[in-house]
């Protein structure tokens, strides 16, 4: 009977640890972007929500760098000017970052200062609410809200080099120019 009791303790005891939790997955999924100084980049965002009974709804983002490596960033949200709901055992499905649109997690405005072959690393975190009632519902009760959470996942932004073939490239006229003036004197 003991054997019994402890059985169920600890099958009750799992199922309070084993609450679902939603994953977060940047696009692309190695979460690094790159672009030119004053150049804007983003990300998209894929939103899975495991918990079979409420709703999430995503309230904004933002963006805390681990290192700036010399240079400032302006972070744009982009969550909270959608609303944005995942029922429960779904995913948002792939929402691209377009800035035209604009869709996606956020984005991040490079200065025109930005460092060359640098990075840039941190973190975006994602801030949700959870509602027991489906917030589209034209019932739908306020006082269904459960709670609230906080996602994250890496992301880095690379300003890259030029390339020695596009320099090689760029300095071929003055080359020919210089080769070409002193055959013809």
């Amino acid at each position: 009977m003991k054997k019994f009791l402890v059985v169920i303790l600890m099958v009750g005891l799992f199922a309070l640890c084993a609450q679902a939790t939603p994953n977060l997955s940047l696009i692309p999924s190695s979460g690094t972007v790159s672009g030119s100084p004053a150049a804007t980049v983003g990300w998209g965002f894929t939103l899975q929500n495991d918990d079979p009974n409420d709703w999430l709804v995503l309230n904004d983002s933002y963006f805390t760098p681990s290192n700036t490596l010399g240079f400032d960033s302006t972070y744009t949200d982009l969550i909270a000017s959608q609303f944005v709901i995942v029922d429960p055992g779904s995913s948002t499905g792939p929402q691209w970052y377009d800035p035209n649109a604009p869709t996606g997690i956020g984005s991040l405005t490079l200065p025109s200062t930005a460092p060359e072959g640098q990075y840039a690393m941190g973190t975006i975190f994602l801030d949700y609410s959870v509602f027991s009632q489906d917030p589209n519902d034209p019932n739908f009760d306020p006082n269904s809200f459960v709670g609230t959470g906080l996602l994250s996942a890496d992301a880095n932004v690379q300003v890259p080099e030029p390339s020695s073939a596009m320099m090689l490239l760029g300095a071929a006229p003055l080359l020919l120019g210089t080769v070409r003036r002193k055959l013809w004197r």
